[in-house]
């Protein structure tokens, strides 16, 4: 390869020498102007290739100021009325192509100050009606072509020297290009080979896309469901509480109610008993008046005996005359005792008879009353065992109630798990979906 770093300070020397020549010719013509847009000329294009390559302007920004440094120069001498060859633009030509390796730009360069040249000469003929040209100017023309052929030399030069060093390459070139062909081949197959990896990546992260929206959307439904599904058992288990609160209720009625049931019986149990004992004590009464009956019947039967006797000795007074007067009087005194008693017993008769009546009924009445509360001490013992069974059931029930109460806290405790479960799946399902959108990207290559 051309070292282009000594090449660009050989020409960088010429052009200075060259420049710092048309500088003091112009001062010695008194064109101060031209020699100071030389001086600026050498400063902007020649001073930064000493200063270093990152110093060097561009290609676009030295050609304009080429152009605009040459119409200046140009309007200068036709306002002064001289012919100059135009100097500074085979200066700038020839370094530009010397800096750049630009032949393109000498050739542009040399017609474009031929051009500029013939202008200017002919304007200046047109107005003096001669072509005023001194030996300054043959000078300044020699110069400047010979500094331009010497830089167009210099390029052709290092051209050629670069097409030699890349015709001993053009063989290396050969050599890597069978390799670069495979290597080409090598990358068209693995082209291949990616465009359907990344079909099937397409496709893939298609069907991730779907399914993952599908369960995206499902967990979403779900959690939304369970969400109700909470709200609802929430309100069940409030209901349960309620239901169990008023079970307790039921519960302590129940045992108040078989408590008094209980002590209801006892009493009943008691009268019962009183009852008892009265029907005895009336069964008694009913055989001792049975018994004064008895006696009664027995003292009737003795009145009358008494009656016929006493009929007897008054009819036994009546035959003995006066003697039997006496005896005639106790006699009817003994037969009204008779009357009297017999009347007394044939009273207490009825009067034991309508007591007997009266015992007989109230007995009835007292058995009746007996069966009564014998019939209301069971069923309080019934109602008491059967408040005893609603106890009982009441507490099985309450325990019912509790354990189901749990096993609803636990179902309370699954769904919100599920709930999280399902919130976390939508969550996944929306980063895989996210991850399946990327995965597409980049297997389009958008």
């Amino acid at each position: 390869m051309v070292n282009r770093e000594k090449m660009l300070l050989l020409c960088a020397k010429i052009v200075s020498v060259v420049i710092a020549l048309f500088i003091i010719i112009n001062c010695m013509k008194g064109t101060f102007l031209v020699g100071g847009l030389l001086l600026l000329t050498s400063l902007i294009l020649i001073l930064p290739v000493f200063l270093g390559r990152n110093r060097i302007p561009e290609v676009p920004l030295c050609v304009f100021f080429c152009v605009g440094l040459n119409v200046i120069v140009f309007i200068v001498c036709l306002l002064g009325g001289e012919a100059v060859a135009s100097i500074p633009i085979f200066i700038c030509a020839g370094t530009i192509s010397a800096i750049f390796f630009e032949p393109k730009l000498v050739k542009i360069g040399f017609t474009a100050a031929i051009l500029l040249f013939s202008v200017q000469t002919g304007l200046l003929w047109l107005i003096n009606g001669s072509l005023p040209v001194d030996a300054f100017t043959l000078l300044e023309c020699l110069l400047g072509m010979i500094v331009c052929a010497v830089l167009v030399y210099r390029s052709v030069s290092n051209g050629v020297a670069y097409l030699e060093k890349a015709t001993e390459k053009e063989k290396e070139s050969e050599k890597l290009l069978s390799t670069v062909n495979r290597q080409r081949e090598a990358e068209k197959k693995a082209m291949e080979q990616q465009r359907y990896t990344l079909t099937r990546v397409d496709e893939v992260s298609s069907s991730i896309m779907a399914k993952s929206g599908r369960l995206a959307e499902e967990a979403d439904t779900l959690a939304s469901g369970a969400t109700e599904q909470t709200d609802l058992i929430n309100e069940l288990s409030s209901s349960i509480k309620d239901i169990l609160l008023k079970i307790k209720e039921t519960a302590d009625y129940s045992l108040k109610v078989r408590s008094e049931s209980e002590e209801m019986s006892s009493n009943v149990a008691l009268g019962s008993q009183k009852m008892n004992d009265m029907l005895k004590a009336i069964e008694d009464i009913y055989n001792s008046s049975v018994s004064i009956e008895k006696i009664i019947k027995t003292i009737e039967d003795i009145a009358s005996q008494t009656n016929i006797l006493a009929l007897n000795a008054a009819v036994e007074a009546a035959r003995a005359g006066t003697a039997g007067k006496g005896f005639a009087v106790v006699a009817d005194e003994v037969r009204n005792l008779a009357v009297k008693s017999s009347e007394a017993a044939q009273s207490t008769t009825e009067l034991i008879g309508t007591c007997l009546n009266t015992i007989t009924n109230g007995n009835n009445i007292a058995g009746e009353t007996a069966s009564a509360l014998e019939s209301i001490r069971r069923s309080v013992e019934e109602v008491s065992s059967k408040t005893g069974q609603i106890s009982e059931m009441t507490e099985e029930q309450t325990i019912m109630v509790t354990e189901i109460n749990d096993s609803i806290q636990k179902v309370i405790s699954v769904i919100q798990a599920s709930v999280m479960a399902a919130e976390n799946t939508a969550d996944t399902g929306k980063a895989l979906q996210t991850d399946a959108d990327l995965l597409r990207a980049l297997g389009t290559g958008k």
